[in-house]
Order: C-alpha cells, then sequence, then structure tokens
C-alpha cells in the first residue's frame, strides 16, 4: 500500500494495489499448498478420527470452491463481476458497421475491451482511447460515461464527449447487466438520434448526432 501510481486517477489507485495483492498471493500459493499437504500427510497417519476429518474437509473445501466459481444469475442483485461477452462484441461490430470514420464510444470497460480484440487500439482524441476506458490521464470520455450512467441520460453529456474530442457522431452503449438499466434507457432512448437492440435487450446502442 506505499506503492503509488502518479498517472492514475484516485479511483483506480486501490484496484493496482489490489491486483499487486493477488500476484503475491498466487507467488505464495504453491508454498501454502506444500504446508497443507504436509499437515494432511500428518493428520491422515494417525487414527480413523484424524482421517475422517481429513476427507470431510476437503470434501466441503472442494464443494465450497465449485459453489462459489459456479456461474449463476442472481436476479435480486445482478453481480458486477465483468467479463467480456459476445454482446460486446456483436456491440463494437454494429457501431463499426454503422458509424462514420470519426466517432467516439461511452462504454463500460468490458465493450473497450472488446473494440480493441477486433480493430486494435485504432484511434485517439486528445491523448484518449476512442472508446471510454477508466485507466490513464486524462479520464475525460469515461467521466462522462458516469456521468451518463449515475447522474442521469442527457444528450448534454453526449455532445460534451463530441466537443471533448472535436467530432459530431457519438455512442453510448448500456449492458442490460448495469445497475439502474430500465430508468437510464428510458432517459437516453428520449435523446438519442437511434437506438439499437443487441442481442435481444443484452446490450442497447444509442446513437447521437451534432
Amino acid at each position: 500500500y506505499f506503492i503509488a501510481f502518479p498517472d492514475l486517477r484516485e479511483y483506480d489507485q486501490a484496484g493496482f494495489v489490489q491486483r499487486i495483492s493477488l500476484m503475491s498471493f498466487f507467488i505464495l500459493l504453491p508454498i501454502f499448498l506444500i504446508g497443507l499437504h504436509l499437515i494432511i500427510k500428518k493428520l491422515y497417519q494417525k487414527d480413523v478420527f484424524f482421517k475422517l476429518l481429513v476427507i470431510f474437509g476437503l470434501t466441503g473445501l472442494i464443494t465450497a470452491s465449485l459453489y462459489l466459481s459456479y456461474p449463476r444469475v442472481n436476479i435480486y442483485e445482478p453481480a458486477k463481476f465483468f467479463s467480456m461477452s459476445q454482446s460486446d462484441i456483436n456491440a463494437v461490430q454494429l457501431i463499426e458497421q454503422t458509424a462514420s470514420p470519426e466517432h467516439v464510444v461511452l462504454a463500460n470497460q468490458m465493450v473497450g475491451v472488446a473494440a480493441i480484440q477486433e480493430f486494435g487500439f485504432k484511434k485517439y482524441y486528445n491523448n484518449q482511447f476512442y472508446y471510454s476506458m477508466p485507466m490513464g490521464s486524462p479520464r475525460v470520455l469515461y467521466d462522462l460515461f458516469l456521468e451518463m450512467t449515475y447522474e442521469g441520460a442527457e444528450r448534454e453529456t453526449m455532445e460534451k464527449a463530441m466537443t471533448e474530442a472535436g467530432v459530431d457522431e457519438a455512442y453510448f452503449v448500456l449492458n442490460k447487466y448495469w445497475r439502474d438499466f430500465e430508468n437510464i434507457n428510458k432517459q437516453a432512448a428520449k435523446s438519442a438520434n437511434s437506438v439499437y437492440n443487441v442481442d435481444d435487450g443484452k446490450v442497447f446502442v444509442f446513437k447521437y448526432i451534432k
């Protein structure tokens, strides 16, 4: 926690430190497993009670691990453990097919990852990738994406994005799993020039033209 990344916003600092902590965990994991192996081996050499304790303990740990890692949909609380989906890829391909050569896209980072996978680091405006991304500085486009999703999906915000990049066309991408999706969707639809439905509503793409 004494490590700092001066080029990152305060919002991102903790995330990078957590990544370093996670890497440290994986580096130390073999030592932990060796120690666990020695403990289990020692217990298993004792009487039947300790053997059963080891067997049921390992069974419980494996079952819990399987349960926690199994994909699931929680209808009460959508989880934000982001991963790139085929719908994200379909959304960026749709934008690529319909957009003018000069445009920007306000979307969450996984949609940006899909764009990088499909089209590479295609273009930048004012040192910002044309898909809003939460890393680096400046981070104006991503801040405008957050404004669209948390402060009201207004046309004025999209116009700020177009002015920032010096373009006349912008897209706002909204995934169905996003918190308050229904309200954001309705707000954006009122002011967008066009609305595209991707994969039966898994992703909505809103097109804005100056």
